[in-house]
């Protein structure tokens, strides 16, 4: 073969074996970029989060390249724990509907509204530091009188206590119905306590109900009682005396009136 021949082949072979070498070289992976959990960027198609790319080896030279960033599955994957907790803040409350103390206001409001007529003027009793004194007779005998009859009609009482630290008022309506039977709302509330703490609230709302009277004896009783208390003192007399106009023993909870009994949820109120 003629020597040109010769030369011309080996060069083509040396241009050839050169060029290759720059193909494998230029096309050898660089640093992965983040995927969704693979080295090197494989997406997870379920979209969970995925650590980053690792590095990969560069051909021909044997070093190696910093591994590539997380994708946005990965960086996301660190912001988890936050996300979910702006989700829990961001969430909306579910709504508890209105406090015992809404709904006995509505409920007052709503006697009131009825039209009833008062067949009595409206009574009162309170304590001053555990101390009390009892009512006269005569201010309780329209109220006892007309609730032994199941005399219809709107009543208003009150009870409230003052102590060293605290107080509480609470405002007692009762409508008799026709049929005998009757509404009672109890609305009020104090608090005791205070400086250098928060002072502690006192509840004294309930929402309406419906009940019977407790039978004209008791009425007639607690008449009779009060007369007793103010010739002559009985422990017992007294006691029951007490408990007619003020609603029991004496505590820091402001108390039902006894005059009713079999009483059943009756909220909201409605004009009948």
């Amino acid at each position: 073969m003629p020597l040109r021949s010769i030369a011309l082949i080996l060069f083509v072979a040396a241009f050839l074996g050169c060029s290759s070498s720059e193909v494998a070289e230029n096309e050898a992976p660089t640093a992965g970029t983040g995927g969704g959990g693979a080295a090197g960027g494989a997406p997870v198609l379920d979209g969970t989060s995925g650590q980053g790319g690792g590095a990969a080896p560069q051909a021909g030279t044997g070093s190696v390249v910093a591994g590539g960033e997380g994708g946005v599955a990965g960086q996301a994957a660190s912001e988890l724990p936050d996300a979910q907790a702006d989700e829990l803040v961001d969430a909306e409350v579910p709504d508890s509907g209105p406090s015992p103390a809404d709904l006995a206001n509505a409920d007052r409001e709503t006697l009131f509204a009825c039209g009833a007529p008062e067949p009595c003027a409206a009574t009162a009793t309170g304590m001053i530091e555990n101390l009390y004194s009892y009512p006269p007779a005569a201010d309780f005998e329209c109220l006892f009188t007309a609730l032994a009859e199941r005399k219809p009609g709107l009543y208003r009482h009150q009870t409230s206590h003052s102590f060293s630290n605290g107080s509480w008022q609470v405002a007692h309506t009762l409508l008799v119905r026709e049929d005998g039977t009757a509404l009672y709302t109890r609305v009020g509330g104090g608090s005791y306590g205070g400086v250098p703490e928060e002072p502690v609230l006192i509840e004294g709302s309930a929402a309406a109900v419906r009940c019977a009277l407790k039978p004209a004896s008791y009425f007639e009783g607690c008449l009779a009682a009060l007369e007793t208390t103010e010739t002559e003192y009985d422990q017992v007399v007294a006691t029951n005396a007490w408990s007619c106009v003020f609603g029991g023993s004496i505590t820091i909870m402001p108390p039902s009136m006894p005059w009713l009994e079999s009483c059943e949820d009756a909220s909201p109120l409605a004009c009948e």
